[in-house]
């Protein structure tokens, strides 16, 4: 072998480098492998931690609702601890925040769920949506989410994170009571509508008033009505919509709870879906506001949020503070916001301070006892009269909504007195006779007539009702019971019936007002007699009205063969005083609606209308309209507090008001502040009218005058028109404003009857030519009486309370002073609420994105 020749494996190398690569790709991989679980194991955690803050965030938004429906009920009448029958930002309703606003600009309450007291004077300064809670200094949190400081921040008790971190919450919470409900309020017309300008039902609150900012706009009320109904159908909806508790039947489609949601959106924000201003959200509503460049301005003008410096994203011309202020807080410019003051949905109840439900005056079928009680108890106890007020009072209003023509009697318990009602009666209105100039001693030869006459607006049954011939010289034997033609058995409204003795008819009647006797060739009156009209009851007789005849009335050297005519003047109810004059030798016709129509009758009539005009109330007839008899509760101050005394004589209507006694003896004053809670017992609303069962007292859309800005309350029929008067303008009469400005300064109102201290609000007082064209509806010529000044107060008193029962909650929570948080709108109804166990109903749980 060659010596020289190599071995092929000699000097070859391992493959060291390769390993090494292999070894350093698996080293790789394996830490990859490590990372990667490392970031998953961290993924999961976060993961964890992220679904643990939710559940925590949960726990606590719901703690939250459930703190403010503690409170709901504990602050509803009959079922909790407190003891306020009303609801108002103030030491008793802690939880309550000021729907708008004050000067400042300050908030005069904010919402306190936790807390030893009231916190008032809150700055609306723009805060930072994720500023830092500092725990020592809690005030200036945005509950809504609008950039403006609305709250307080507060630890939630008992409430922690798993790692021990606190839990904090923001809440303000408004009444919905304070804001238009635009699915029951509509129109106030006294043009097209002049019979639905009585106060009595929810839609003469005046919301279309909104797109026109004037009263009676009938344009924009086409628009709003086809919005909810699809057609004029006012009385339909009243039945389906507004006393409607479920879902309303084709075609009404009222505004629903997404339509809520939009108006609810934080405070000053409206919702966009773009950055241009024509890409706002509008809601249903809001389109009836913006038909128009000059409605459009009305709408929440802000739709992105403010950062800490003072400015909105992303416009650096946006609004500040100052401007969103005059905005909001201004009602009298032409953009004031009004989403901030419209609703969907909001509700009270008519129940007294025990819970229990109010008592309808106009249902005939409650107890009389029942109602003298309701009336009793909402008089002050220091009030001298207060059971002869309520039983009075109580009587009276039970014969004036009843239909038959019995007067009620009652005696209160404990009272050794009865009390009578007072029934629709005929009155006497004139004499007329005719002597004879030949031989008057003969009755076949003298004429007699009395006229009867109905002034109610309801038919009067004669069948109990007697006409009685009184001597001048008592003799049993001589009192005569005039008898009634078979034919005459009732009064119709504004009618008379004559009752004649007259020779020559085939039943002349025993209707004889005077006897004459033959004297020296002459002949001299021997006998005459008065007049007493008697009502006839369970044995006892209720004296109606009396007249008086004279000796000279009857004097045959002056009469003889002449026709006399004596009559009372019937205008302004002066047909109760028995007080008659001479017309002539014609009867007195009828008196005319006007000058026109008879000028001898009306001028005689109306210059002899002298006394007082007590314009007693008249039962209105069936139907009429949706209420009857009080068409509002504030109408009870024109009943009035006298009442018959069965077997008397002198306890007509005529004899106790002949001196004519001042109006604060003989009516319930409601200025007087030892009534003013009788409107805490006793309602007008008759739920049963439109189909609501005996027990419903829900009812939507009234105004609570507690929590209520000026410009809302003055949508209540004839507010707004009072103050667009030209006499009112000259004062610059607001009287919205007034009431809010009252309570501002005196505290809540406790019950609607305090509304009559506001000054403003009896403006219609002295204002003689308020009767044609204003809110009398009952026109008397006396424009300085208690109706004239209660006048407002009437024809607003069905649609204003002092509570509610609907509330939004802007709710938000954050774990820790910096730490995640979350907002969330609640809208709670506690209607159903009747005892500490009851619920308060959740209707919506909305979360609410950060702004940005």
């Amino acid at each position: 072998m060659d010596a020289t020749r190599q071995n092929p494996l000699r000097g070859r190398r391992r493959p060291v480098g390769s390993a090494l690569i292999l070894t350093v790709v698996l080293t790789s991989l394996l830490a990859i492998v490590g990372v990667l679980f490392v970031l998953l194991s961290r993924m999961e955690k976060t993961s964890a931690s992220a679904s643990s803050q939710d559940r925590q965030l949960d726990l606590a938004v719901k703690a939250v609702v459930a703190m403010i429906g503690e409170q709901l009920v504990a602050d509803t009448p009959g079922a909790g601890s407190q003891q306020d029958y009303y609801d108002y930002p103030d030491a008793n309703n802690l939880w309550l925040a000021s729907l708008e606003p004050a000067s400042g600009p300050v908030w005069p309450q904010v919402s306190v769920l936790q807390g030893a007291g009231r916190i008032t004077g809150v700055q609306a300064k723009i805060v930072a949506d994720r500023e830092a809670i500092d725990p020592n200094d809690p005030n200036g949190a945005d509950a809504d989410g609008d950039g403006v400081a609305d709250a307080i921040w507060f630890r939630l008790r008992d409430l922690t994170t798993g790692k021990a971190r606190p839990v904090y919450a923001a809440v303000r919470i408004i009444d919905h009571s304070g804001m238009l409900n635009v699915n029951t309020a509509y129109l106030f017309d006294p043009r097209k509508w002049p019979s639905e300008v009585d106060g009595s039902d929810q839609m003469q609150v005046d919301l279309a008033y909104l797109a026109s900012g004037k009263v009676g706009d009938s344009n924009d009320a086409v628009e709003l009505n086809a919005a909810r109904v699809g057609g004029d159908s006012r009385s339909e909806y009243l039945t389906n919509v507004v006393w409607n508790y479920g879902d309303p039947p084709a075609p009404f489609s009222p505004f629903d709870i997404s339509d809520e949601l939009e108006l609810r959106n934080r405070f000053t924000l409206n919702l966009r879906q773009g950055y241009r201003q024509d890409e706002l959200v509008v809601a249903r509503i809001e389109r009836l506001w913006r038909t128009s460049s000059e409605k459009a301005t009305k709408v929440s003008w802000a739709y992105s949020p403010y950062a800490s410096n003072g400015k909105q994203i992303p416009y650096e011309d946006a609004p500040d503070i100052p401007l969103w202020f005059s905005r909001i807080h201004d009602s009298n410019s032409a953009t004031y916001d009004l989403r901030h003051i419209s609703t969907v949905y909001n509700m009270d109840r008519l129940i007294d301070p025990a819970g229990a439900r109010m008592v309808n005056v106009n249902d005939v079928n409650v107890d009389v006892r029942k109602l003298y009680e309701a009336l009793f108890n909402g008089i002050d106890p220091g009030y001298p009269g207060r059971t002869a007020v309520a039983a009075q009072l109580a009587v009276n209003i039970r014969d004036l909504v009843d239909s038959d023509s019995k007067p009620t009697a009652f005696k209160p318990p404990g009272s050794t007195v009865t009390y009578y009602g007072l029934e629709p009666q005929p009155f006497i209105r004139q004499i007329g006779f005719k002597i004879s100039a030949a031989d008057p001693t003969s009755d076949l030869n003298n004429e007699f007539g009395v006229e009867l006459y109905n002034p109610f607006e309801v038919s009067i049954d004669l069948g109990n009702v007697h006409l009685y011939l009184r001597d001048q010289k008592p003799q049993p034997s001589n009192n005569v019971d005039v008898k009634f033609p078979s034919s005459t058995t009732s009064i119709g409204p504004h009618a008379s019936v004559w009752l004649t003795h007259k020779p020559g008819d085939p039943n002349p009647g025993n209707l004889v007002l005077a006897i004459y006797r033959s004297s020296s060739g002459a002949y001299e009156l021997s006998q005459r007699f008065d007049l007493a009209l008697v009502r006839q009851q369970d044995g006892k007789e209720y004296y109606l009205d009396r007249q008086t005849t004279a000796d000279a009335w009857f004097d045959w050297k002056t009469v003889g063969g002449k026709s006399q005519y004596y009559a009372r003047a019937d205008a302004r109810w002066n047909i109760l005083y028995p007080d008659m004059a001479l017309f002539g030798e014609t009867l007195l016709k009828a008196t005319p609606s006007n000058r026109a129509g008879d000028p001898t009758t009306w001028d005689w009539v109306h210059n002899r209308a002298t006394r007082r005009d007590y314009n007693l109330p008249s039962p209105q007839p069936l139907p009429l309209t949706s209420m009857k008899d009080l068409a509002t509760i504030g109408d009870i101050s024109r009943l009035l507090l006298i009442g018959p005394e069965p077997n008397v004589p002198s306890s007509t209507i005529g004899d106790q008001l002949r001196s004519q006694p001042a109006e604060e003896t003989v009516r319930l004053d409601i200025r007087n502040t030892k009534f003013a809670d009788i409107f805490q017992y006793v309602t007008a609303m008759s739920p049963g009218n439109f189909g609501c069962p005996s027990t419903e007292t829900r009812v939507k859309g009234r105004i609570n005058v507690n929590t209520a800005p000026g410009f809302v309350i003055n949508r209540l029929p004839w507010l707004q028109w009072a103050a667009d008067r030209e006499i009112n303008k000259k004062k610059h009469i607001d009287i919205g404003q007034a009431i809010v400005d009252y309570r501002s300064k005196n505290g809540a109102f406790r019950s609607i009857g305090d509304l009559m201290q506001v000054a403003e609000l009896a403006c219609m007082q002295g204002l003689a030519d308020q009767e044609p064209n204003g809110p009398d509806l009952t026109p008397d010529g006396e424009p300085n009486d208690l109706e004239a000044r209660d006048l407002l107060f009437s024809r607003i008193s069905n649609l204003v309370t002092v509570r509610s029962d609907v509330f939004s909650a802007y709710i938000v929570v954050r774990i820790g002073e910096t730490g995640p948080q979350r907002r969330v709108l609640a809208i709670l109804d506690r209607s159903q609420v009747k005892s500490p166990s009851d619920q308060v109903r959740v209707i919506a749980l909305q979360t609410v994105p950060d702004p940005r």
